[in-house]
């Protein structure tokens, strides 16, 4: 099919203004069931990481777990949607959804090409593993510390969560990006994501300690941080920054941002972190995590003490965005169709 005005008029998030354009939005699972192929651009999120957990013996513990990383955020340009004709071409589209005390699960676009050869999308365009791009991991926690701190630590993910603090062990780094090829160097992501912040203390001998931000897909989450009031208690980081995009309705919204990591509550409260682009918010003192925003991928914050609970990742988000009229579908297409000039 002819690819009118496609390439000249600027796809993408900040395309050329007066161009009438349709979306077609999963917030959920289901079909895409295209009559009349073309051209378009795909959003695909994952979903957010789940936060940190307080340590199991309470509020006088002095620990402080860290924010979620954001989902797994990707676009596709110039893709190009079979023509089905009266037989209809079928795109399997899942959500991803949001952890909870663990790492959020894959969105993707699934399909069967005209051989009946199963296909991801990312096949077609060779692009690896990154048409399913990782879920957001899960802020490091202090529960359950193995002997080298490893939960302590940030989980890897489509952006990575923070690193968590306890006293008795030390304090967690914040997780990576994750890599296709699972080395160790994590060179290479299967999303656009950043790391999570790393935990801090006071000092070394400190029993005082803030946990680090979850990454997001426009940043990385920041440290735990010295508090300005010298307290000694410490502030947990903020999440890293989201993403903007106007596949759905023309207007921007901020996606994959991370969530906050939790302060000390030891003696009084440090600040929680708060979250950004979805990401929810680490619980002020005695209080729970916030969950990630629903279908913008979030990562979840930490919760305030070990008497809270963590929060959970925000579900991902699909959405095809293609010039008014270039593809149709079948009634029974599941997604949510707009029509907006941008």
């Amino acid at each position: 099919m002819p690819q009118f005005g496609y390439v000249n008029m600027g796809f993408g998030s900040h395309a050329s203004k007066g161009v009438e354009y349709q979306s077609m939005t999963f917030t959920n699972a289901g079909e895409l069931k295209v009559n009349t192929g073309g051209v378009c651009d795909i959003l695909v999120i994952s979903g957010g990481g789940g936060g940190g957990e307080g340590h199991m013996f309470g509020i006088g513990s002095q620990t402080a777990g860290a924010g979620g990383g954001a989902g797994g955020f990707r676009i596709f340009s110039n893709i190009t949607l079979a023509d089905g004709g009266t037989n209809n071409t079928e795109y399997e589209v899942t959500i991803g959804g949001g952890g909870n005390n663990g790492n959020g699960s894959q969105s993707s676009v699934f399909y069967r090409n005209s051989s009946g050869d199963a296909k991801w999308l990312s096949e077609d365009i060779s692009d690896g593993d990154n048409g399913r791009p990782e879920g957001g991991g899960r802020g490091g926690s202090p529960n359950n510390l193995s002997s080298d701190n490893k939960l302590a630590n940030g989980y890897i993910g489509g952006s990575g969560g923070g690193g968590a603090f306890y006293h008795a062990v030390g304090i967690g780094t914040g997780g990576a990006v994750y890599s296709v090829e699972y080395s160790k160097t994590l060179s290479s992501s299967g999303a656009d994501g950043n790391v999570g912040g790393d935990a801090v203390r006071l000092s070394s001998s400190s029993a005082y300690g803030g946990a680090g931000g979850g990454g997001g897909a426009g940043g990385a989450g920041q440290d735990g941080q010295n508090p300005d009031d010298g307290t000694g208690l410490m502030n947990g980081g903020d999440g890293g920054a989201g993403r903007a995009n106007n596949f759905s309705t023309g207007s921007d919204v901020l996606y994959a941002g991370g969530g906050g990591g939790a302060g000390s509550y030891a003696g009084g409260s440090g600040n929680g972190g708060h979250g950004n682009g979805g990401g929810g918010d680490a619980g002020e003192g005695n209080a729970n995590g916030g969950d990630g925003t629903a279908n913008t991928g979030g990562g979840a914050g930490a919760a305030g003490s070990a008497n809270n609970n963590n929060g959970s990742g925000g579900s991902g988000i699909v959405v095809f965005r293609f010039l008014s009229g270039a593809i149709t579908f079948d009634g029974d297409t599941d997604g949510t169709l707009a029509t907006y000039t941008a």
